[in-house]
């Protein structure tokens, strides 16, 4: 379309041909201003919404990465809230095990001087013996003495074969499950709308 402003005599006088149309001014003047009018205003609502996109973007990210490092945060104080909960009970077994063992250890010790204490006394009575003289004195004296030291060193055999010194087993502790499933952690998106 030819683009020459002109009066409608003017133009079409000089305008002759078949691929040339004769449009007056004000029409043309209102049909394209009515254009550039719509195409600027689609212009401005695109414009105005590139801007909201550019100023909210980074925002909202840095929102969603800041709830991302507030959720790791939390999430791990709930995982060291629960490792030290773990941490104390087991340290308080390891206690009450010390203790048992303790008490046990004092049980046997005290078993094993008490056997200590009566064979010392058969020992002293026994060195009197050895240096007796007198026949029927000696056998007065030893046969008592050996039917109480039969009788005590049974017991003693009795109570020494459920007695042995308290053990205790060393432990270990295995953490590769644990560590291999904080390995295994990872953020996942979540599903807003679901």
């Amino acid at each position: 379309m030819c683009r020459q402003a002109g009066c409608g005599q003017c133009v079409s006088e000089e305008h002759q041909g078949i691929f040339h149309s004769v449009n007056l001014i004000d029409t043309v003047y209102q049909e394209e201003k009515l254009t550039f009018f719509s195409s600027l205003k689609k212009m401005r609502i695109i414009n105005e919404k590139l801007m909201n996109e550019i100023s909210s973007q980074p925002n909202d990210t840095d929102m969603m990465l800041n709830n991302d490092a507030e959720i790791i945060a939390l999430e791990f104080g709930e995982i060291f809230k629960t490792l030290e909960m773990k941490k104390r009970q087991l340290l308080e077994d390891v206690e009450n095990q010390r203790s048992k063992k303790e008490k046990e250890f004092q049980i046997w010790k005290k078993m094993k001087e008490t056997h200590k204490k009566t064979i010392e006394n058969f020992l002293k009575d026994c060195e009197k013996l050895v240096h007796e003289c007198d026949p029927q004195r000696f056998l007065e004296v030893a046969c008592g003495l050996n039917t109480r030291m039969k009788t005590q060193l049974d017991l003693m055999n009795i109570a020494s074969s459920y007695e042995k010194p308290p053990e205790y087993t060393q432990k270990k502790m295995d953490i590769k499950p644990v560590v291999n499933e904080i390995l295994s952690l990872k953020l996942m998106p979540v599903n807003v709308g679901v």
